[in-house]
């Protein structure tokens, strides 16, 4: 599977889903591994820029109002849209 940055997007708002709304980054990137490491591991580019992407599909998911936004040190958190939407 060729990992796309709508895919961490998607990965990043089921990973929130999964941890009941809210989580810390580390949290959501053990979640993504834990789920989806062979998918990562497929390309050596994604597999080193993949946090990055990660990252990239949380500011997409606070763009399209379906995350809060929050300082580095405070968890992620979906909002209202976000909790409410079953998938993307």
């Amino acid at each position: 599977m060729s990992v796309s940055r709508d895919d961490l997007r998607l990965w990043v708002f089921e990973a929130l889903k999964a941890l009941g709304g809210k989580a810390y980054l580390i949290d959501v990137a053990d979640h993504i591994w834990t789920h989806h490491e062979a998918d990562l591991r497929t390309n050596r580019t994604r597999l080193l820029k993949w946090q990055y992407e990660m990252r990239w599909g949380a500011t997409q998911l606070r763009k399209q109002g379906y995350m809060k936004e929050n300082t580095t040190s405070e968890p992620w958190e979906l909002t209202a849209k976000g909790m409410g939407a079953a998938s993307l």
